[in-house]
């Protein structure tokens, strides 16, 4: 080759390696029009631009010239061919090989190794094993190291780990076996949990020292996280240290994602605020990843606005899940502005995205930012899609708005989408929680009669208001259809109906109930579930006899259950500890550590439920605990603690002071409610200064969130008008020493004026 020649390769080489399509596309254009011999090896890098770059009709039609004109070579086969394996066109990719064989310049090992990577995508191990047979035989060009890497991924992903442990070996041996093999051997052996081979082989590499990269050490840590091995981890960072690849960035997002992995989110807390760790966006997108998976949405949200702040390349792919993980924690301000951002950088929301905004938003209440939302959606030529009718279904669920329920129903009965499960199951949620359990068995009936057929969640919404109706004969029949229709029946639906069962005596029923729990169910729950219907049962026999044989079954399913304990989720322990609250705190002590929100949750409604004050004070510690972590525990769980506290004769009420006072400080929205619920009752309890100075705080955060007075008013309806007015008084007393309660003052004033108007018997005095 000439050097003018090696000069024209070498810029469409450049060109190639970018990427960059209109480059190569102009330099060829160039190289024609100056009449001048064009090197083969140009044809070649603007094959495989297009081919890479997603350009499958211009890669088509440069092959077929390259082969009308028999410049079509081994290597431009195996471009053609990975591209159409990437495609996922096998049938392409095997025709251009058979073409190959019969007609073209013969094949090569790297035809052979691109065939075997097509079959890897298929995960046809037969066909692999039959071309390496081939291929060993003599019949095709001899394997080299890279197609055993091939069948290598092929054995790994089919979990087969004698073929990966004799193959891994005989890679190795090779003379040919280099970096890229060996990090596929590392990878196949660590991915199966072999990490005492991967060991093998790589105290071997580290002795050579001479393919010793990063990348196999990261390989290998990946190992050890797999199966749990935190001294393994430990051990391979500080080999990576001493040979000097402890300070690289890929070092710390591997590190990052091992301590994920083993949800061991402290150190990965530390690792991440260690200031050498030069974080780049694949170290952003991995701990988005990992919070996302774990559903900390507001830890995933707070990283994906730091990445703004520094400018970190915008994950762009990772803006959909950011929107649906601030949507499912209520941040809908940062959901919207993260939709805001995407639409900056012209990334179009799919109707699917705002729909997951929109629930979120009707879930809790906030019909204007429904409204927006839809309107949004129209500005940008959306159509609303079954998931943004979902929302608003459980828009008008949330807010008792039963008008508009039925529109959206009717509207969806136009377009033939009112006999799918998902609408049904709305639907009937929505009067459910609207009190409507008639209207909902009703509304079924008829749907059946159009041709509905209901799956495991209408079930788990139907049985539930049919055992609100109290009528055994219609839970009977809707737990018969769906046994009939071979639909398993719900967590939800398992518990009500077996409750109902044993109140009613009905044994038959139960035994039905509890043999047809979905698998999602799991064992342990029926287990739970027996206890309660069989301690129902037992209160309701007349007969010693049958007493005894009630008792007889809770000893017995106690013991299993408690024998299963270690390996039942919290969710499940939580359900024990309702069922049991004499043994919740054994129960409680029997999780593995760290206890999360729902053990937590469970322990503190057991606690509640007792009368006495040293049960009360163990439940306000763990509510405070949680609280100072910034874990807060389920609404109706604070929600009972502070009712209990205030409302149980006997108990001290700075119980629910000392709980509320950290919900106003902190201000957590998911609990506006609570303070509206509770401010009253708080003040009225709770006197001195500070009892006032705080429930005038949280009149002000709830004027904040609510209209002016709407909320507040509730605050003073629940202490009732007298301690309302006197409550404005003292704050004007205390609003010099105090400048916050001045605002307070004004709404406290308007929240009177307020109650005044709607309570027009009772006035407040006129002097406030």
């Amino acid at each position: 080759m000439s050097p003018r020649s090696s000069t024209k390769t070498a810029v469409m080489a450049k060109l190639s390696i970018s990427r960059d399509v209109k480059g190569c596309e102009n330099f060829m254009d160039a190289l024609l029009r100056s009449k001048e011999e064009t090197p083969f090896a140009c044809y070649k890098h603007l094959l495989d631009v297009y081919a890479e770059s997603g350009e499958h009709e211009k890669a088509v039609k440069l092959f077929t010239m390259m082969q009308n004109s028999g410049r079509a070579t081994s290597p431009t086969y195996t471009t053609m061919m990975n591209m159409w394996a990437k495609r996922g066109c096998f049938e392409n990719c095997e025709q251009l090989f058979e073409g190959l064989l019969r007609t073209g310049p013969g094949p090569s090992v790297g035809n052979c190794n691109a065939l075997l990577w097509m079959f890897v995508r298929k995960r046809d191990v037969g066909s692999a094993m039959k071309l390496m047979s081939r291929m060993e035989s003599g019949n095709l060009p001899a394997p080299h190291a890279g197609c055993m890497s091939a069948m290598l991924t092929l054995y790994s992903t089919a979990r087969n780990a004698d073929k990966v442990k004799e193959l891994s070996s005989k890679i190795v041996a090779r003379e040919d076996c280099k970096e890229p093999e060996y990090h596929s051997v590392l990878r196949a052996l660590c991915q199966l949990g072999l990490v005492d081979e991967a060991e093998k082989i790589m105290k071997v590499v580290e002795e050579e020292g001479k393919y010793l990269q990063p990348r196999l050490y990261l390989k290998l840590l990946n190992g050890y996280t797999n199966i749990r091995n935190r001294e393994g981890v430990q051990n391979v960072i500080v080999r990576m240290k001493a040979r000097g690849f402890g300070l690289s960035t890929s070092f710390y997002n591997g590190v990052l994602s091992a301590y994920f992995s083993m949800e061991d989110n402290d150190e990965a807390e530390k690792l991440w605020n260690d200031p050498r760790f030069e974080k780049d966006e694949s170290s952003y997108k991995t701990i988005l990843r990992h919070y996302i998976k774990q559903k900390k949405h507001r830890r995933a949200c707070d990283i994906a606005l730091e990445m703004k702040r520094r400018k970190v390349g915008g994950p762009l792919s990772m803006y959909p899940a950011l929107v649906q993980a601030a949507a499912k924690e209520g941040l809908l301000d940062e959901a919207r502005q993260l939709i805001l951002e995407m639409r900056r950088a012209d990334e179009k929301p799919t109707a699917e995205l705002y729909s997951s905004v929109i629930e979120s938003a009707a879930i809790r209440g906030y019909q204007e930012t429904v409204r927006d939302l839809l309107h949004e959606m129209t500005e940008m030529g959306l159509e609303p899609v079954l998931g943004t009718h979902l929302a608003i279904l459980s828009s008008c669920g949330t807010t008792g708005d039963l008008a508009t329920l039925k529109r959206t129903f009717d509207h969806l009965r136009e377009r033939g989408l009112h006999t799918n499960n998902l609408v049904v199951t709305k639907m009937l949620h929505a009067l459910r929680r609207n009190g409507q359990d008639q209207w909902a068995v009703n509304l079924f009936s008829e749907l059946v009669a159009e041709g509905l057929r209901p799956d495991a969640i209408v079930f788990e919404q139907l049985i539930p208001a049919s055992v609100q109706l109290n009528d055994l004969k219609l839970v009977t029949d809707h737990v018969q259809m769906a046994v009939s229709a071979k639909v398993p029946l719900s967590i939800r639906a398992v518990k009500s109906s077996s409750e109902f069962a044993a109140a009613n005596s009905d044994e038959d029923l139960l035994t039905t109930v509890l043999g047809n729990a979905s698998a999602q169910v799991r064992k342990f729950v029926v287990g739970v579930c027996r206890m309660k219907a069989y301690s129902i049962l037992a209160g309701r026999a007349t007969a010693a006899e049958d007493r005894d044989r009630c008792q007889q079954e809770i000893v017995e399913t106690y013991a299993w259950v408690m024998e299963r304990l270690e390996h039942a989720s919290e969710r499940d322990a939580a359900y024990l500890m309702d069922v049991m609250p004499d043994e919740a705190e054994e129960i409680y002590g029997a999780l593995k550590k760290p206890v999360g929100l729902e053990g937590r949750s469970g322990l503190v409604r057991a606690l509640c439920r007792s009368d006495r004050l040293e049960s009360m004070e163990k439940a306000r510690e763990l509510v405070l605990d949680a609280m100072s972590n910034r874990v807060y525990l389920a609404l109706d769980v604070l929600n009972l603690f502070l009712r209990r506290s205030i409302n149980v004769q006997g108990l001290n009420s700075d119980l629910a002071f000392s709980v509320f006072r950290e919900l106003v400080e902190k201000k957590p929205s998911p609990f506006t409610s609570l303070i509206l619920r509770h401010g009253g009752n708080v003040y009225v309890n709770c006197q001195g200064s500070a009892s006032t100075h705080l429930v005038g705080l949280s009149l002000m955060y709830i004027s904040r969130t609510y209209p002016v007075g709407s909320g507040a008013g509730e605050v003073f309806i629940s202490m009732g008008v007298g301690n309302a007015v006197e409550l404005v008084r003292a704050l004007n007393e205390m609003k010099i020493e105090h400048t916050q309660t001045a605002d307070c003052l004004v709404v406290s004033r308007r929240a009177v004026a307020s109650w005044n108007n709607g309570h027009s018997s009772v006035k407040a005095p006129s002097s406030i």
